[in-house]
């Protein structure tokens, strides 16, 4: 009966000596995952700043290229504008002949 008190004894301190360890080495754990939540804020920052800094550059160069397409727009409009100027112009001469025409035809 001494034996099965002793194995006894000897189970309950090796319980507690796995709970104590176990339990001990929990706030381990815990900074572990404090850790990776401090790198996963970090990642997520780094992320955040790369993909602003890659729509800035876009932005830029969107700007910069819409900025090309409108001159080349706006040269064109303009060079539309000089041919009916011009076309105006002749057909204000072809009315004039025609005018002349009619006086002198009648």
């Amino acid at each position: 009966m001494d034996i099965i008190i002793v194995g006894l004894i000897v189970t309950v301190l090796l319980v507690n000596i796995a709970l104590f360890l176990k339990f001990k080495s929990k706030p381990d754990v815990e900074d572990n995952k404090d850790q990776e939540v401090l790198k996963i804020k970090d990642d997520i920052n780094s992320l955040k700043n790369s993909l602003g800094d890659s729509f800035n550059s876009m932005s830029k160069e969107v700007a910069k290229d819409m900025t090309v397409a409108l001159t080349k727009v706006d040269e064109k409009v303009g060079n539309f504008n000089q041919q009916v100027q011009l076309l105006n112009q002749s057909q204000e001469g072809i009315t004039k002949i025609l005018a002349g025409v009619k006086k002198y035809g009648t």
